[in-house]
């Protein structure tokens, strides 16, 4: 538990493909509050093979949970989106 603390969490809540070039990726974020976060959101096909990232920054801000949504432009059609990781900077 302690080597989590001051470290941001996530969990990834939904995906939406919107065509072959857009997935939007939903996720909650538990993050601290007083540092900016960086988020990378990737979108991948039917072989699991990237098609698409994102970078999400989040700044500090007063709620330590919160939900984003994210758009991920792709090469081409996506079968599911997500976050791969988040770090404080």
């Amino acid at each position: 538990m302690a080597a989590t603390v001051g470290k941001p969490m996530w969990g990834n809540l939904a995906f939406d493909v919107r065509d072959d070039r857009h997935v939007e990726v939903t996720y909650q974020l538990t993050r601290p509050t007083d540092a900016t976060v960086e988020c990378i959101v990737v979108a991948k096909e039917m072989n699991h093979g990237t098609v698409g990232t994102v970078t999400d920054t989040i700044p500090p801000g007063p709620e330590a949970s919160i939900v984003r949504t994210v758009e991920v432009r792709t090469t081409s059609r996506a079968v599911m989106g997500e976050v791969s990781r988040c770090r404080a900077l």
